[in-house]
């Protein structure tokens, strides 16, 4: 079973001590106000999600092992990710899935076709320029976070086709699903393990 959750920024204003302390712990201090705010938001919809599986988590569960797993919940996967507007998050069960990687942007954010050119190739299934890159983007996240490869990423080695991707040097191919909520495009890209 596998549950995502988008999530609206809502005000830092609003976060208790608890949410504060995890986000100290979890961000360097350096991060810009509006990356936190957007931190926070992926951290609220992580948290909505893992009560899915684990009803009694609370926000002292969230702190992450090497960006895709929880301290507290190993026998999960996660995957995060925000825009300026809201922040999201994926949560599924490792003897599942092996990795995921989610991806959000708003939908009227414009990609420009020199960047397509770069990221894509004639093999690529022909979407709309944001799904492509929302794909590659969890896709990206999917192959890093499998820790299967361990070479440089690059977008164009990322095939997208009909409801299947394919990462031609670690030749790891997985499933992605494309939703539209809340004025924003969210991509899923997901590697089962074998068993599943």
């Amino acid at each position: 079973m596998l549950r995502h959750r988008i999530i609206l920024n809502s005000s830092l204003r609003e976060a208790t001590e608890e949410w504060l302390e995890v986000l100290n712990q979890s961000y360097p201090e350096a991060s810009h106000p509006d990356r936190i705010q957007g931190f926070y938001s992926s951290r609220n919809a992580l948290l909505d999600s893992l009560q899915k599986f684990h009803p009694k988590a609370s926000t002292t569960d969230l702190l992450l092992n090497d960006f895709r797993g929880l301290q507290n919940f190993p026998d999960m996967v996660v995957s995060l990710t925000h825009s300026a507007f809201a922040g999201a998050a994926a949560v599924a069960e490792k003897a599942l899935y092996i990795s995921i990687g989610i991806d959000i942007e708003p939908i009227d954010r414009l990609v420009k076709e020199s960047i397509l050119a770069r990221v894509t190739t004639v093999e690529d299934l022909k979407l709309p320029s944001i799904q492509v890159w929302c794909l590659k983007e969890a896709i990206y996240k999917c192959v890093s976070n499998s820790h299967l490869y361990q070479g440089v990423l690059e977008f164009r080695d990322m095939r997208i086709q009909d409801k299947k991707w394919t990462h031609s040097p670690s030749k790891l191919s997985g499933e992605w699903e494309l939703f539209e909520e809340k004025n924003h495009q969210i991509a899923l890209a997901t590697l089962k393990n074998q068993n599943s």
